[in-house]
């Protein structure tokens, strides 16, 4: 008798097939296989088929795309301005100490100077919370248009290699980086 199992799988063995259906007995009755749009399938329905899956660590890809040169020039652009406005409120509140800071509180001018101080400070606490707004505003806008990028390249990816379904996923494994 031998062995009949390498005769059963040698590459000699021809297609099964063409057939239109496949069918498999179970306790329940028997399953029909049949191509559904080029998927293993096993019912009418169009979602009664094998699906192709894939994931994306949006995570990882967000901040690769993020730390692309356009973005990171754009937001050096902003802290430079930033800084160089900062600097003159710097250079302001130097030119008030010279001006004032020698002023003791039973001079005259020392209303005068801690009314220009406090003038200085309200205008800098109100420009740094403009600041703080508009930096939020720049990263929400870099982060969408980098998550817009992303689902671009995953659809073209998709619709390559014919994936049905893609889950976004951060790795339990990896640890949390808030950066």
């Amino acid at each position: 008798y031998g062995d009949w199992s390498s005769d059963v799988c040698s590459s000699d063995l021809a297609d099964l097939g063409p057939a239109k259906a496949v069918l498999l007995e179970g306790k329940d009755g028997p399953l029909k296989l049949v191509n559904n749009g080029g998927r293993p399938g096993w019912g009418e329905e169009a979602t009664s088929k094998a699906w192709a899956l894939g994931s994306v660590h949006v995570d990882k890809l967000l901040k690769k795309l993020l730390d692309n040169k356009s973005y990171a020039d754009e937001r050096a652009r902003f802290d430079e301005e930033g800084k160089k406005q900062g600097e003159e409120f710097q250079k302001e509140m130097e030119s008030l100490k010279t001006q004032y800071g020698s002023k003791s509180k039973d001079d005259p001018d020392f209303p005068k100077g801690q009314a220009a101080v406090q003038a200085l400070f309200e205008r800098y606490q109100k420009w740094n919370a403009g600041m703080q707004a508009a930096q939020g505003k720049l990263m929400a806008e870099q982060v969408e248009k980098a998550y817009r990028e992303l689902t671009a390249a995953v659809d073209t990816v998709c619709e390559r290699r014919h994936v049905d379904v893609v889950f976004r996923s951060i790795p339990s494994a990896l640890p949390f980086d808030s950066r």
